[in-house]
């Protein structure tokens, strides 16, 4: 009988992949192969885990596996199964049933993430407790975590940190790194407490460990994981200073001068935004090394368009074909995100007095009006602008320079017809928001006026904005999507058994 039972989740395993959800359900099978989860024999538990972690792959089997109670035997297999095969797609399973998310409760209440912690400490200790295993369990942590301030908490307190920490130290496995980096990031995103005590147990030094030695070709996900951890971990001005004192901006800076990925090179000018958005330390360390022509060199490399359609710092064959185009369309796509980072970094910068004076001897404000003009990326267009805001003259100084005959640096950079492009290009008809107009009513009055407004209240209605952006800009939480098993899904040879499957 048990070979039998064997035989069916097998089947269905290989069924998953090539049969419609719905006809599953219909059949039955989800709540058949989670009673076959009870059964003590491995021969019947293995194949019926594996069965339900392909099946977890559809939507709809996940609200139903969720609903037939196949989260509490799948928690109760990594606590008590001895194989790490068994093991591996228990995780795989929790993983994708996270993936629903009111299952995500039901996951934390069952003792789902003691269950993944508890692996996670049996690394080097327990014999089963493979790489592939820690790999899976830390998906699962991923997932678990993703859109849940409850389960951020609850993984932190059942000490997933020092584990986590020690395998990324321990292992190079990149699937096991990415999985790690995601999951204290999603552990710190938006959870001031959590991100402290993650700092506490060298978080943010192991990210940068990660990064500094890993290859910037070869292991792209790793680095850009590493750099979602950094962003994510510096949620308040004390956590800034924490991150900002070890190496994080010099590797960051780095990344954006040298690497050619642009998923890495947004995910480090976005932990930069991060790190320096609240602290002026951090900013005077940027300016220090460099980073505003770094930053505006990339900005401008990958913001505008050549003629081609290709960009200058990555270029790709263009062919006749939709795909080709598409892929072509995709990462220019990528590019434009990564530039408008890079720009969104400068203006934060130039919020620091010193690096705006020194920008303004520069003549950056010609530099930046002239970015607005030759880009078609809204991302850059939209922060190049802000950086130009935040350099405009007070209106008094304004009113002084046009008094003694003189030209401000804003009119001479073209710096009004730059923010009316950005208006148009970036929100149509849209309202434009707050600094926007304030930029737009201050370069587009007439001086006269001008003098006649400021007189009235002290010229309160022409106070600079303060924020140009929020913290959560710069945060980023991440599930992962297990694909399903290549072997079982293409297979012709398992594929001739599916007339056993009902």
């Amino acid at each position: 009988m048990d070979f039998t039972f064997a035989r069916f989740a097998l089947n269905m395993a290989i069924a998953s992949s090539r049969t419609e959800p719905e006809v599953m359900l219909k059949a039955g099978a989800p709540a058949f192969l989670v009673g076959m989860l009870t059964n003590p024999n491995e021969l019947v538990t293995g194949p019926a885990v594996l069965a339900l972690s392909q099946m977890a792959h559809h939507e709809a089997c996940q609200r139903a596996l969720g609903l037939a109670g196949g989260i509490p035997p799948l928690v109760l297999l990594c606590f008590t199964s001895q194989s790490p095969a068994v093991l591996v797609q228990a995780c795989i399973s929790i993983a994708q049933l996270s993936r629903y998310p009111p299952n995500r409760a039901i996951i934390a209440a069952k003792g789902g993430v003691a269950a993944m912690v508890r692996l996670l400490e049996g690394f080097r200790r327990e014999d089963h407790v493979t790489e592939q295993v820690i790999g899976q369990a830390l998906t699962a942590l991923v997932n678990v975590t993703y859109r849940s301030d409850a389960n951020r908490g609850l993984v932190e307190e059942c000490g997933a940190t020092l584990p986590t920490i020690t395998i990324m130290d321990a292992l190079d496995n990149e699937v096991v790194l990415v999985q790690a980096c995601l999951a204290l990031a999603n552990m710190a995103y938006l959870n001031q407490f959590a991100a402290l005590r993650l700092l506490e147990a060298g978080a943010d030094k192991a990210a940068c460990d990660l990064i500094r030695d890993s290859d910037k070709t070869r292991h792209s996900d790793v680095i850009e994981a590493a750099f979602i951890c950094l962003a994510n971990l510096a949620n308040n001005p004390l956590n800034q200073a924490h991150v900002g004192a070890g190496d994080s901006v010099e590797l960051a800076l780095s990344v954006c001068k040298h690497c050619q990925s642009a998923r890495v090179v947004r995910s480090a000018a976005r932990a930069l935004c991060s790190l320096t958005l609240k602290n002026q330390a951090n900013k005077t360390r940027c300016a220090s090394l460099d980073a505003v022509s770094i930053l505006l060199e990339l900005a401008a490399a990958w913001g505008v368009a050549e003629d081609d359609g290709g960009s200058s710092k990555q270029t790709s064959t263009m062919s006749s074909s939709r795909s080709a185009a598409a892929a072509a369309a995709a990462a220019a796509e990528e590019e434009g995100t990564a530039a408008g980072q890079a720009a969104s970094c400068v203006a934060i910068l130039m919020q620091h007095p010193t690096n705006a004076l020194a920008m303004k001897r520069a003549g950056g404000l010609k530099e930046l009006a002239e970015l607005i003009f030759d880009s078609e990326h809204s991302e850059v267009i939209t922060a190049t602008a802000k950086a130009i805001v935040v350099l405009l003259p007070d209106p008094e100084e304004l009113v002084r320079t046009f008094r003694n005959g003189q030209v401000s640096q804003a009119e001479e950079a073209g710096a009004y017809e730059a923010l009316v492009r950005c208006r148009e290009w970036a929100f149509g008809r849209r309202a434009p928001p707050s600094w926007l107009a304030y930029g737009l009513d201050l370069l587009g009055a007439e001086i006269e006026g001008l003098e006649a407004r400021l007189k009235q209240e002290g010229g309160g209605q022409f106070r600079k904005p303060e924020e140009f952006f929020v913290p959560t800009d710069f945060f980023e939480e991440r599930e992962t999507a297990i694909p399903p098993d290549v072997t079982l899904a293409q297979d012709e040879d398992l594929g001739g058994m599916l007339f056993h499957v009902f």
